[in-house]
């Protein structure tokens, strides 16, 4: 439901679960010390964290997601494909070229928006809906059993 959604591609976790998505997901949520550590850490020290190159999510689940919204973009644009989508919407406001960062500020402060940064909306909202989703329909599936 979500990679629909977010990504506007048929993802087809449940007939397939060994899906790439579902992979990368759930590796997403992994959790060691070490893990652990480095969360705590940059959450209370984020700039040092930053100047240190802490990473908190796995590189191959990054590369993972920032390819999957390149070859999306890339097909999108190439093919003139619009959806009623979470993409369409951030690809809208790339094209547009401007966000506003204020209400007060309109056509002041405004900062444009790099794939990276349109890959990292979509990678929260995946990530956002997608243990949120299954909680939600192992509940239902048990409540109905």
């Amino acid at each position: 439901v979500i990679g629909t959604c977010a990504f506007g591609i048929e993802c087809n976790t449940l007939k397939a679960p060994d899906s790439e998505f579902r992979k990368y997901g759930l590796k997403a949520f992994e959790l060691d010390l070490v893990t652990l550590v480095k969360f705590f850490f940059a959450s209370s020290y984020p700039k040092v964290a930053k100047k240190l190159g802490m990473r908190l999510v796995f590189r191959d689940v990054e590369e993972f997601f920032l390819n999957i919204v390149r070859e999306t973009v890339n097909y999108r644009e190439t093919n003139n494909v619009q959806r009623n989508d979470f993409m369409n919407l951030l690809l809208q406001i790339e094209n547009m070229g401007k966000l506003d960062d204020t209400a007060a500020n309109v056509g002041k402060g405004e900062i444009g928006m790099t794939q990276t940064e349109l890959a990292a909306q979509v990678f929260i909202f995946f990530l956002a809906g997608f243990e949120t989703s299954s909680t939600t329909q192992s509940f239902c599936l048990y409540e109905l059993a």
